[in-house]
């Protein structure tokens, strides 16, 4: 049997889902610390000139990952952080291959960003869409929950 792990983080690249693919259990590691500089809050996506960051604004405690709460009052060019978050992802790779396909399902996630209270639940969530979409069966455990 094969188990990988890995923190959950905001919208993680390819080879995360490769790894959770290969594996027979993937574990979610929400029992670790918490840790500004990495990409549990935060992600770059391409844009027309490089890129940019899209960073998910928490309370910065040290604590569990599992523990770290969103600031859900945050607004971004005048919007709620996660539809900010939608907006520029749909403009950044709206007329990319296979998005309009999924577009709907991605979309669900970020409308759905306020009614999570803390990070891992919400990066969980996206990480459960995105693998669901890449029709990755492996199963997910949360190390909290070990």
């Amino acid at each position: 049997m094969i188990i990988a792990c890995h923190q959950p983080n905001y919208l993680p690249h390819l080879g995360f889902f490769h790894k959770m693919k290969e594996a027979d259990v993937f574990v979610l590691l929400d029992s670790v610390q918490f840790s500004d500089g990495f990409y549990q809050h935060r992600n770059r996506i391409r844009v027309n000139n490089g890129w940019k960051w899209l960073t998910i604004p928490v309370e910065r405690t040290f604590q569990h990952i599992q523990n770290v709460k969103i600031k859900q009052h945050v607004q971004l060019a005048g919007r709620p952080w996660h539809m900010y978050h939608w907006d520029m992802i749909q403009h950044a790779y709206a007329k990319t291959p296979f998005f309009t396909q999924h577009a709907l399902a991605l979309e669900a996630i970020f409308h759905s960003g306020y009614s999570f209270e803390h990070l891992a639940d919400f990066t969980i969530e996206c990480i459960t869409h995105l693998k669901n979409i890449a029709g990755i069966t492996t199963p997910l455990v949360r190390s909290s929950t070990l």
